[in-house]
């Protein structure tokens, strides 16, 4: 359907076609002319001056409905409808007078000419292959100032603008040569193509404006300056009738007149309608019988028009369509006007053409079809071009490669289905995007600058991308990018063909890392990797093996014989596996010792290397240093023999177990421990030779043990001998790792401690009564010395006034010794009773007991003004509380005792948990520790300073040693020396809390 308004494109100062550099200004020949056909024509507009290229590019675009100055040419021709030619300019060369070698077109070779952007002689100069010779601008007068400058050397135009060019500005140092350019201009109309209705109303508007004169007068205006416009019978009759009209009358005149410019006009519009490029076809409405026909549809139909004046249309359509053409007729005669149907017309000779058929009414003042005006467009080559294409696009479509086309600006025009398999975005996705959706930032830029230089340059780019996927996986793309270039050399699209080379890539890097670790493994290989020609000779041999050799460089072995390496006693068998290889390609492997003085042995092997038939080419070799295997070999049968020896000879019972506890090996000693004979053992358990409550209990402890794959150590347990008697074993064991990392079982030893034992228990029955016995000292003892102490002191006061100062001293040192011996018997009292009375141990938060400890101390902290810093994580212990409270009350209170004079006492009590065990640390700037008398520390009543100077009775550190050993731990104390202050350490076990 035609618009309300056209929009109608004038390019910017082309004189005389065009004028004017704004829509405002637009003037000259053609602006004129259009205005003269739309009035005719009865058609709406506006105009809109562009540089030519630009409303060009409008123009295909769809913005732009009506170009009014277009050149034909075949390019155009596809995109183009045209009118008939509104004038015809031929091409000229402009050159400077008189500075100029150019006389003819073949001159302009090599030469830098000036053109206008998009205009047919920038077309024509790019067919002549001059492109890389062109400078292109927007308007003539640009041209021409550019030429008159001195610049370039000349400047292709039509003649009647150049003319008009160089006259509005006044340039006359230019001018155009007689000899002409090979191109012509017949400007015409242009309409979008298939717009024929609109075609029409133009080319009836111009052949209107050519019969009443004013395409004339708009001629002289604008071109009689330039040419002399030949004298015809209608010029003279402008001028001469009116001077005959004095003789023969006003009335004659205008009758005269009025006949000659009607037949003009009348043969004017048949030549057009005749020569229309669309075949034209008029019809009576009601019967559809042909009344006229142009001469382009008897040319395309082989009828005459004698054949056709007077038949029925549908007569004219092919069989095959002639039900469809009948029912357009009737869409016709109810519309008034139908438009772009594709029919089938028949030929004379019978055979098709495919045209586009638009059809409008003929109607009386009343609106009643007289008849039909119909434009029949030939689409047999759009058919086949159009099949053709369809074909390339099934192609395209179902090719297995990514095919991308977009426009200059690299906006994704089409996408076909591969590349949204490849690439994960589907076809809406894509259309619109930039290809750098794609981009990974893999590929270098340098490659991207390469691209765009080859595709701006005109040329085929082809090389390897990194891109992207739309899941953001990377992905390797061969592509091929051309840039697609219309008829008249110009570029439109980019075309991308790109080939998914993932896997191949991948191949080639596999490939590239095997033969990279390949050289990396046989030049870093410990072994002698050499190769063996055909003739048994050495051709090749890595470092490893020159090394091996004592030699500097493969070239000092190449072509030494194989066996002149090979120790006489091993010749023989090396050279028939040696010629073996050579002539069957028998691969083998084989241990051999070397010549020469020193005893070298190796393990070697001959690989045969083939070609695609099986022809064996040469021989690999790889052989290993094992000397120091030989070596080790007669080391490990001694170890093993004096291994065998020791376990055989030891008092000890040595043994294995699978990973099921099933005993695989027990040495003999198992007959003197347990009474047993090795067979009798192998496929029993440790479990099995235990009583039944104690194999449970030893299963208990093995059972996390095995499963943590640990070691262990002073297992002890009780067996039955096999003649029903206990044995008290002490086990030892560890795991059993294969070389793969694979739990094998257990290796370990067992101890008969069954006398230790007794004498252990004996042992404990032994401390019992001695602690009994002190106890029992320290408590009975008490009370005379409490007496004598008592007695001493009455006699004291009874002897007052009899006794002298020094009689005095001795009642007061009697007196006192039987204080500090009821002390001594208290803290024996005490020592006795530590581990024997109180609470059982539970678990405690140590930190808990250490604050309580604090409290009872904070009276000696305030009075020294002691700085105490607490660190460390305080676990949950499983301790009797009173002694832990007391093992801290002594640590701390030493610290706080034993302080330096004139030094402000500094202790840090720091708290660390290891594994499985709990470590305490008392540690002070105090009077510090005889490095050679810590060990006296802990004995009872052992004190390493004088009573006179630091009171107490040396029991509290023993008292501290006794609750640690209680609790199954160890203490000791650490110092630099005297004045260095001390360090106490204890470390009490922490078993696995039970929740």
């Amino acid at each position: 359907m035609q618009k309300e308004t056209l929009v109608v494109g004038s390019e910017q100062d082309y004189p005389p076609f065009a004028t004017g550099m704004t829509d405002a200004t637009a003037g000259g020949f053609t602006v004129d002319l259009w205005k003269a056909v739309a009035a005719e024509a009865g058609l709406n507009y506006t105009i809109r001056v562009r540089p030519f290229h630009q409303i060009l590019q409008e123009f295909k675009e769809g913005k732009i409905d009506v170009l009014i100055n277009l050149a034909h040419s075949d390019d155009r021709h596809h995109f183009a409808d045209f009118t008939v030619s509104h004038v015809v300019v031929h091409g000229a060369i402009f050159v400077r007078k008189g500075e100029s070698g150019i006389r003819t077109e073949n001159d302009l070779a090599g030469k830098s000419i000036i053109v206008l952007n998009a205009d047919l002689a920038h077309d024509y100069a790019v067919s002549k292959g001059w492109e890389k010779q062109l400078v292109l601008v927007e308007t003539s007068a640009e041209g021409m100032r550019l030429l008159a400058s001195g610049k370039h050397d000349a400047m292709l135009l039509g003649k009647l603008s150049g003319m008009q060019t160089l006259r509005a500005l006044g340039l006359t140092g230019i001018e155009a040569l007689k000899a002409k350019a090979g191109f012509s201009q017949k400007f015409a109309f242009a309409v979008p193509e298939g717009q024929s209705e609109l075609l029409g109303k133009l080319n009836e508007g111009l052949a209107i404006t050519k019969s009443n004169g004013t395409y004339n007068a708009l001629y002289d205006k604008w071109f009689g300056v330039y040419e002399v416009k030949e004298v015809g019978l209608s010029y003279l009759l402008k001028y001469l009738i009116p001077i005959v009209a004095v003789f023969l009358g006003i009335a004659g005149y205008f009758f005269y007149r009025w006949q000659v410019e009607r037949a003009e006009a009348e043969k004017k519009y048949r030549d057009l309608y005749d020569h229309a490029p669309d075949m034209l076809l008029s019809c009576e409405a009601k019967t559809a019988t042909i009344i006229d026909c142009n001469q382009t549809l008897l040319d395309a139909t082989g009828y005459s028009r004698e054949e056709l004046i007077g038949s029925s249309a549908f007569e004219l359509y092919h069989p095959d369509c002639t039900d469809f053409a009948r029912t357009a007729f009737q869409q016709f005669m109810d519309a008034k006007e139908v438009h772009g149907l594709e029919l089938q017309l028949r030929r004379k000779d019978g055979s098709k053409i495919d045209v586009s058929l638009s059809a409008s009414a003929a109607c009386d003042k009343y609106g009643v079809i007289l008849h039909s005006r119909s434009a029949l467009r030939d689409i047999t080559e759009r058919r086949k071009a159009e099949e053709k294409l369809r074909t390339l696009s099934t192609v395209v479509e179902q090719s297995p490669l990514s095919v991308v086309i977009t426009d200059l600006d690299a906006n994704i025009l089409y996408v076909n289905p591969y590349f949204t398999n490849i690439t994960g975005y589907s076809r809406e996705e894509a259309i619109g995007q930039n290809p750098r959706i794609l981009q990974s930032g893999l590929t270098t830029r340098e490659v991207y600058t390469e691209l765009w230089n080859s595709l701006t340059s005109g040329k085929v780019w082809r090389g390897e991308l990194v891109n992207k996927r739309k899941n953001g996986e990377s992905y390797w793309e061969e592509a091929h990018i051309a840039p697609a270039i219309n008829l008249a050399g110009i570029t439109t699209h980019y075309v991308a063909v790109k080939l998914d080379i993932t896997q191949r890539k991948q191949a080639e890097r596999v490939l590239a890392e095997s033969e990279e670790r390949y050289r990396l493994l046989v030049e870093s290989s410990p072994f002698c990797v050499h190769e063996i020609d055909l003739e048994g000779r050495f051709q090749a041999m890595n470092r490893a093996g020159l090394n091996m050799l004592g030699l500097d460089d493969a070239g000092q072995i190449c072509g030494m014989p194989y066996l002149g390496a090979v120790s006489p006693q091993d010749t023989d068998r090396v050279g028939a596996l040696l010629r073996e290889a050579i002539a069957n390609g028998t691969p083998s492997h084989f241990e051999f010792s070397a010549s020469g003085d020193a005893p070298l042995y190796f393990k070697s092997c001959f690989i045969p290397i083939k070609d695609a038939g099986g022809k064996v080419l040469k021989l690999m070799g790889i052989a290993e240093d094992i000397t120091g295997r030989k070596k080790a070999e007669k080391e490990l049968k001694e170890n093993e023999s004096r291994f065998r020896n020791l376990v055989e000879t030891t008092s000890d019972w040595v043994w294995e177990v699978d990973e099921n506890a099933v005993y695989t090996y027990a040495s003999p000693q198992i007959h003197d421990i347990l009474g047993y004979e090795v067979a009798e053992i192998i496929g029993k358990t440790p479990f099995d030779l235990m009583p039944p409550e104690e194999a449970e209990r030893v299963a208990g402890i093995f059972g996390p043990i095995a499963a943590a794959r640990i070691s262990f150590t002073n297992l002890e347990n009780t067996n039955l001998h096999k003649d029903g008697h206990s044995v008290v074993l002490e086990t030892n064991g560890v795991p059993v790792i294969d070389t793969e990392g694979k739990f094998c079982g257990y290796r370990g030893i067992d101890r008969d401690i069954t006398e230790r034992k007794e004498f252990e228990e004996e042992l404990k029955r032994s401390n019992v009564e001695l602690e009994q016995f002190g106890y029992a000292i320290s408590h009975d003892m008490r009370q005379p010395l409490r007496m004598i102490s008592s007695y001493l002191q009455l006699i004291e006061i009874s002897l007052a006034d009899q006794l002298d100062s020094e009689k005095r001293d001795y009642f007061n040192f009697a007196i006192d010794g039987a204080k500090r011996i009821d002390q001594m018997l208290v803290a024996l009292l005490e020592y006795s009773r530590m581990g024997r009375m109180g609470e059982p141990s539970v678990w405690i938060e140590s930190r808990a007991v250490l604050d309580e400890a604090l409290l009872f101390l904070q009276p000696a902290l305030a009075e020294a003004q002691a700085k105490l810093d607490i660190t460390g994580d305080w676990p949950r212990i499983f301790a009797n509380h009173d002694e832990m409270l007391r093992l801290l009350q002594n640590l701390i209170g030493n610290a706080v005792k034993f302080r330096a004079a004139g030094r402000v006492p500094e202790i840090n009590v720091t708290s660390k948990l290891g594994k499985n065990e709990w470590q305490l640390c008392v540690a002070d700037n105090g009077i510090g520790l005889i490095p050679d008398q810590i060990k006296r520390l802990f004995q009872m009543f052992q004190r390493l300073q004088l009573r006179t100077a630091y009171e107490g009775n040396g029991v509290g550190l023993a008292l501290s040693r006794k609750i640690v050993e209680h609790h199954k731990g160890r203490i000791w104390a650490e110092s630099a020396g005297e004045g260095q202050g001390s360090k106490f350490y204890a470390v009490l076990p922490v078993p696995q809390e039970k929740k």
